[in-house]
This record gives C-alpha cells, sequence and structure tokens, in this order.
C-alpha cells in the first residue's frame, strides 16, 4: 500500500485537549460545524495508530461508530468519515449491514495497524444486541443527544 500521511491542524485548544485525551469517557459539546466530527474522526487515527502492539508488532483494536438511526448514519457520520480516511488509502470499507472498515497498514517504525470500525445504528433491538460481547478497544457516539 502506498504511504499516505495526513496533516491535521486542531481548530483551537478545546479541540486539541480531546483529541489528545486518552480518559476512559470523553464528550464533547459544540455548535454546527465547529469541526467535533472532523476532530473525532482523527482522533479514531489516532488511536488505532497509537495502540500498543503486540509481540507480533501488530497494533489490533475493534472499534465502532454509532449514530441513532441507519439514515443518519449513512448521510453523516460514514459520509464524514470516508471523505477524510478513504484518500488515505488506509484499507477497505464494505457497506454490509453493519457496514464495516477494515484498517490495514504499516507504519514507519515497523508496526502495522489492523482495526475493525464497525458502524451501528442503534434504533432496533437487534443492532443494540449487536453490541453485547463485541470486545471493542473504543467506541464513538456521534450526536449523543439522539
Amino acid at each position: 500500500m502506498s504511504e499516505s500521511v495526513l496533516y491535521y491542524a486542531d481548530q483551537g485548544d478545546v479541540l486539541a485537549a480531546y483529541r489528545q485525551s486518552r480518559a476512559f469517557f470523553q464528550c464533547i459539546m459544540g455548535p454546527l460545524g465547529s469541526a467535533k466530527t472532523t476532530t473525532s474522526i482523527q482522533k479514531v487515527i489516532d488511536l488505532v495508530t497509537t495502540q500498543k502492539p503486540n509481540a507480533r508488532g501488530e497494533r489490533r483494536t475493534r472499534g465502532a461508530a454509532i449514530r441513532n438511526t441507519y439514515p443518519d448514519l449513512m448521510n453523516t457520520t460514514i459520509r464524514d468519515f470516508k471523505s477524510i480516511v478513504e484518500p488515505l488509502r488506509l484499507g477497505p470499507m464494505t457497506m454490509g449491514h453493519p457496514p464495516e472498515m477494515k484498517m490495514d497498514f504499516d507504519l514507519p517504525d515497523g508496526t502495522r495497524v489492523l482495526a475493525e470500525i464497525i458502524f451501528l445504528a442503534l434504533d432496533k433491538d437487534d443492532d443494540v444486541r449487536k453490541l453485547r460481547g463485541a470486545q471493542l478497544t473504543w467506541a464513538w457516539v456521534n450526536e449523543m443527544k439522539e
């Protein structure tokens, strides 16, 4: 896979602190257009690339990007995620049920990122059940107020 570089500058101190935080629970609030989603996507990239490698040099993670309904998930969360991540060619996204992205790429330090991102809406009981036993490393709830 060809090498891609992502340059990202936080849009202020609050977003920088949020992106860099590794607290167990984090939440950010702000007005429309204030870069919350963009920063959250950058945070996902940070999380998968800084996961402690195993003995084989693999940085393995499984995360979930969650939204209230599938139309909102498809029209906002996935669209925004793809606009940032797809140009980097970090791995394929499949639009199944649920949609998933499997990142698989090497880092300059010789480690390999193997990350699975599951995109879920929680508007149906079956979808909520998919979270049980998912063994997630992290979860991002996009638009938590919904």
